[in-house]
């Protein structure tokens, strides 16, 4: 359950700790193959689990997404991101030493999967600050290019974080596209933020895999 790796920040969870037990899905009639997929034919109905062919009639795909942080200037030398639990537990690390500062969460690009993950880890990182008794020392801001929280959900719910972020004292900083995250700020199309620390969402692109399949359109 990745969704849950930003419990990393303040110890509800540790690395390694999100499997599940997926040995009932047989009682469900499913058949589990648990493999990386390394080809998927479309015109001969068939898909390729390392060297194991396996043929379908109907082919339902859910690889997700892929991470490139070199897509955004800067990214790989100076942020901690937030995405993978080594990043996670790096961050946590870095919060129990952290006495002042200014800490950026930045989302790089969009779309991002998990839309609640910026505002989701700013407050769980303002409440790890304030347990710490550092927090008044420690500036918080979120910038992303989104024009407001979770999009998806419509205004009213945007309007209810925005409100939840104002309330802990955390800065937003909407409809910023990331141009270069650079040693101490992020640069954006209209503005710069200074930072002592970002931590952020990488772009988010297609696996390679559905691309050698013919699989994407022309955005990719």
């Amino acid at each position: 359950m990745g969704l849950t790796k930003l419990w990393i920040l303040n110890n509800i969870k540790h690395p390694g700790g999100f499997t599940g037990n997926r040995t009932t899905l047989g009682t469900h009639g499913i058949n589990f193959l648990e493999g990386a997929v390394t080809a998927i034919n479309v015109g001969d109905r068939e898909v390729r689990v390392g060297k194991q062919p396996v043929r379908y009639d109907y082919l339902i795909i859910a690889l997700g997404a892929d991470y490139s942080p070199a897509a955004t200037p800067g990214f790989v030398k100076y942020a901690k991101t937030l995405y993978n639990e080594s990043g996670c537990a790096e961050i946590r690390d870095i919060l129990h030493s952290l006495q002042a500062g200014t800490v950026s969460i930045l989302v790089c690009g969009l779309p991002f999967k998990c839309p609640p993950v910026p505002y989701e880890a700013s407050m769980i990182i303002d409440d790890v600050l304030r347990k710490n008794g550092v927090r008044d020392k420690v500036k918080l801001s979120l910038i992303t290019p989104e024009p407001q929280p979770l999009t998806i959900l419509g205004p009213d719910a945007g309007n209810l974080v925005i409100k939840l972020l104002g309330e802990r004292g955390i800065e937003y900083r909407p409809s910023q596209k990331t141009v270069e995250i650079r040693r101490n700020s992020v640069k954006t199309e209209s503005e710069e933020f200074e930072h002592d620390l970002v931590l952020a969402i990488p772009v988010h692109v297609a696996p390679a895999i559905l691309k050698e399949a013919g699989l994407l359109d022309q955005s990719g």
